[in-house]
């Protein structure tokens, strides 16, 4: 006879019995910029004051040229070649001839986030010694260590800008015992410390890669939003050893619309494109054809955004001098950022007092500012240092940067006043930061 047992008792016998093995699960933290952005929202929602300086998503909205074209390509529903849509190839290889000699389509790749083509570079190479600054943006280090690379840091400090140099490259390169490929991952302006290269830097940089055939990923995802729009691409010094990477995330304010692409260096084996797109077809796949096509039409009428892209560098840069004055006269060691949306201050004039307050690492100073000040920020740890250095990351980007621009534009002078006015909660996190580094 069979007996029917009741869905009910059937599942709940299942769900007590069985259970997935995890016994082996691969270690890997989420990202530190998400969960910041997560918890400052909670306390946020719950009625705390909270100075949000934890992630860095762009104050600025896409132009309305962006968003309209978005709108008209909303029925595209077709999946497209992997690497992309060839006419936004074509429009992304314009728009970035300036980086470096023959840029084509051929060399262009679009994927949905400029992170999913720095992890598809990497996946390319079964075992590879992955060279970061030390410190560099909190995805680099998990992505290289998911694919088992070993990651080699390279170390900066505060008096080199937080900047590698041609000398700390060859000293990391020349103490390589394997014979595996070298990759660099290099990000100007860059995220944590808004610093960036110049010529003469990169060019030097640029020699000891080709020294020891170092492929370089050059994350040049900030690039328009150099402060002074005086960037230059290290593909210009290395263009057969950079592949470039960017997108639409930071410039064009779009990063939950998920485009970025990236650009070959000069005569990559055919090899070498075949491995990459293979990984992409069996991982992203392709992007979503309504942005591609928007990604287009962006790309194709850069003349037309370029006052939407010079009024955000300044407005950037404007706000970025207010916030470093505040700093520099509450004893904390600060560089003006050249671009970008990032500062990276050095807390360390203050640590005798930190210390004395049972405050021993920077982890500890970042939770003890958001639970008296509501000031949210990362430590230094999350982007490669030793826990006991007393540096952060703040992304000053907590206001209305649309209606910041339309005020620019229609002749509001962007003095104290206008950051007062349009920025307020960026202004009043520094002065609660330096309120309570003060009293110490």
């Amino acid at each position: 006879m069979i007996v029917m047992i009741p869905f009910e008792v059937y599942n709940k016998v299942i769900m007590t019995t069985f259970q997935i093995n995890d016994t082996d699960l691969r270690e890997i933290s989420h990202s530190e910029t998400l969960l910041i952005n997560e918890a400052q929202d909670k306390l946020h929602d719950s009625n705390h004051r909270i100075y949000k300086f934890g992630f860095g998503q762009s104050p600025f909205s896409p132009p309305e040229m962006a968003i309209k074209s978005l709108k008209q390509h909303a029925s595209e529903h077709d999946y497209l070649p992997v690497a992309g849509h060839k006419a936004c190839r074509e429009a992304v290889a314009k728009a970035h001839s300036g980086y470096r000699e023959c840029i084509s389509s051929d060399d262009v790749v679009i994927a949905p986030g400029s992170k999913m083509i720095i992890y598809a570079v990497m996946a390319c190479y079964k075992n590879a010694t992955v060279f970061l600054p030390q410190p560099s943006w909190v995805s680099y280090a998990p992505q290289a260590k998911l694919l088992n690379h070993n990651v080699q840091l390279i170390p900066t400090n505060f008096d080199a800008e937080w900047k590698i140099s041609p000398e700390t490259l060859e000293n990391v390169s020349q103490n390589i015992e394997t014979n595996s490929p070298l990759i660099l991952v290099l990000n100007y302006p860059g995220n944590p410390t808004g610093m960036t290269y110049t010529s003469d830097e990169l060019k030097h940089i640029a020699d000891v890669a080709r020294k020891y055939n170092i492929l370089i990923i050059s994350d040049e995802i900030y690039a328009w939003l150099n402060h002074d729009n005086q960037h230059v691409s290290i593909a210009q010094f290395y263009p057969e050893g950079t592949f470039i990477t960017t997108g639409l995330s930071k410039w064009c304010g779009a990063g939950g619309w998920r485009f970025g692409t990236g650009i070959f260096p000069l005569n990559a084996s055919k090899e070498f494109k075949i491995t990459y797109n293979g990984i992409a077809s069996e991982t992203y796949s392709t992007t979503a054809a309504p942005v591609q096509f928007a990604a287009r039409d962006i790309y194709n009428n850069m003349d037309q955004l370029l006052p939407f892209i010079d009024a955000q560098r300044k407005i950037l840069k404007g706000l970025s001098q207010l916030i470093v004055n505040e700093l520099k006269e509450a004893n904390v060691k600060i560089h003006a950022p050249n671009g970008g949306f990032y500062i990276f201050p050095d807390f360390s004039n203050y640590k005798t007092k930190l210390l004395n307050k049972g405050i021993d690492t920077a982890e500890k100073l970042c939770v003890e500012l958001l639970n008296k000040k509501g000031v949210a920020m990362l430590p230094a740890s999350a982007f490669g240092f030793d826990e006991t250095h007393f540096y952060s990351r703040m992304c000053y980007v907590d206001f209305n940067g649309t209606l910041a621009i339309s005020e620019y534009q229609n002749g509001a002078e962007l003095n104290h006043e206008f950051f007062e006015t349009h920025a307020p909660s960026v202004l009043g996190g520094i002065r609660a930061l330096c309120d309570y580094l003060t009293a110490l």
